[in-house]
């Protein structure tokens, strides 16, 4: 009688966190926590170190997303591979303590919060892809979809949507919130204000002082006009 009211998508969850809390079973809870820093860290570091390796992949991709991509994957991988050295050699200490059984223990706890992670990670991606509106009905009608939206909610809120490249639009208002409303409907409008109006008060701190360093008139014409077409970009 469950089974018949549960969608494919409830099963593909209860899947995930099953070989997931298993595994975890096996590695054990200290070497899973590290390896689950190791990518939360990675991923970070991607986002705002990425950035800074753009120029020099400009001279091998024309692409500019392919030059975005790629410059996040290699800082990515470097920041993981360093994780997962460091991360072995801690596990490895504590498996000679005797805490072992203990460790395993706590490792399925974690393996299904893992487990919950990468599958609200992954509703994340459709839902960037598909509006929550045109989703199949495999995963409309899935009855862990709530868990799964509240879930996904909270990993949109800690994560800085702005630095990826990707488009926001899609994603509905059920696991965005209005922060991320906020997002979609300014289009950078917010970071052009915020840049035009520095812009004015170091214009007007300039002015005010050329009335006593003597100042041409011509040289304060062209940074009204320099503020006229920063209006115009909008």
């Amino acid at each position: 009688m469950i089974g018949k009211c549960m969608a494919a998508l409830d099963y593909v969850i209860i899947a995930v966190l099953l070989v997931s809390a298993a595994l975890s079973l096996i590695r054990g809870f200290t070497k899973e926590v590290l390896s689950i820093t190791g990518w939360i860290v990675s991923g970070y570091a991607a986002i705002f170190l990425g950035p800074s390796l753009k120029p020099l992949l400009v001279n091998y991709i024309t692409i500019d997303w392919a030059i975005t991509g790629g410059a996040m994957l290699i800082v990515f991988l470097i920041s993981l591979i360093i994780f997962s050295i460091g991360g072995h050699f801690v596990a490895a200490s504590i498996k000679g303590t005797g805490l072992s059984a203990l460790d395993r223990t706590l490792g399925v706890g974690f393996g299904l919060l893992r487990g919950f992670l990468i599958i609200c990670m992954a509703y994340f991606g459709i839902s960037s892809v598909i509006p929550e509106n045109d989703h199949p009905t495999f995963i409309t009608e899935a009855k862990l979809r709530p868990v799964l939206q509240t879930g996904t909610k909270a990993f949109v809120a800690i994560v800085p949507l702005d630095r990826l490249p990707l488009s926001v639009a899609n994603i509905g208002e059920t696991i965005g919130g209005p922060e991320l409303e906020a997002l979609r409907e300014s289009g950078g409008e917010a970071l052009r204000d915020a840049a035009r109006e520095e812009l004015e008060n170091l214009v007007e701190e300039v002015q005010d002082s050329a009335e006593d360093t003597g100042y041409k008139q011509l040289e304060r014409d062209q940074m009204q006009r320099l503020i006229r077409n920063t209006e115009g970009v909008k």
